[in-house]
């Protein structure tokens, strides 16, 4: 994760503890808001076409698994 602003913005918080551990206890005395992990924000889009693609892999493996009858599918 990187600093959002302030003097370090941009830089990764694992480098600035390395390099002014100082600032990283003053953030945390200050703005602990900066040390916070975001959550990642959740594409719902790209979730609904995981989960149609799962879907369909396991209709395909379902349908190799157990394949029709020719009488199942034109009648006798």
């Amino acid at each position: 994760m990187t600093f959002p602003r302030g003097k370090y913005k941009g830089r990764l918080i694992s480098d600035v503890e390395k390099l002014d551990p100082g600032y990283i206890r003053w953030c945390k005395e200050n703005t602990p808001w900066m040390l916070k992990v975001s959550k990642p924000r959740v594409n719902r889009e790209e979730i609904e076409f995981k989960n149609d693609y799962k879907e369909q892999q396991d209709l395909q493996e379902y349908l190799r698994n157990n394949p029709g009858s020719w009488s199942e599918a034109f009648g006798d």
